[in-house]
């Protein structure tokens, strides 16, 4: 399945050639991460030394499929790695960790995806007259959970 950005990518792992990664695995948030959701203990740290097969075994552990990670697909596209853990050398048996974790989408979130999937909707938020409005709106669009988390940060006030 392609991606379903139309946007060029801009990938600064092509440019900084990293040699250690670490993906901090103590914790992950099911639902709707990174905001809010249920906080599960996973007890776990990954490293490697490509950032994109550490995201694509993190993405199997919780239990989400690779093609719904578009970030993931892009960079396989692009040649900077694989996402069959089979073929990637993994220390230890990552299915005796796997979990099922949940995506959980607002209303106001797919709204949002259409942002990224248009650059006509970009324009039109970012950089129109329109602008304030749209955030206006938005305000009313966020769930109790959204409208904590911005209340937590100081926004939109």
């Amino acid at each position: 399945m392609p991606p379903k950005s139309k946007r060029k990518t801009n990938i600064n792992y092509k440019k900084l050639n990293p040699q250690l990664i670490l993906m901090d695995a103590t914790y992950a948030l099911d639902g709707h991460g990174p905001m809010y959701g249920e906080a599960k203990r996973l007890d776990m740290i990954f490293s490697s030394n490509n950032p994109i097969a550490t995201d694509s075994l993190g993405t199997v552990v919780m239990g989400i499929p690779i093609k719904n990670a578009e970030h993931i697909l892009i960079a396989e596209k692009e040649g900077l790695c694989i996402t069959d853990l089979e073929k990637i050398k993994i220390n230890n048996d990552w299915r005796e960790y796997k979990m099922q974790f949940y995506l959980y989408n607002t209303f106001l979130d797919n709204l949002l995806n259409l942002l990224f999937e248009s650059e006509i909707m970009a324009s039109l938020v970012t950089d129109s007259l329109a602008t304030l409005l749209i955030y206006e709106m938005a305000k009313h669009l966020q769930n109790s959970n959204e409208q904590d988390v911005v209340n937590e940060m100081g926004y939109c006030k």
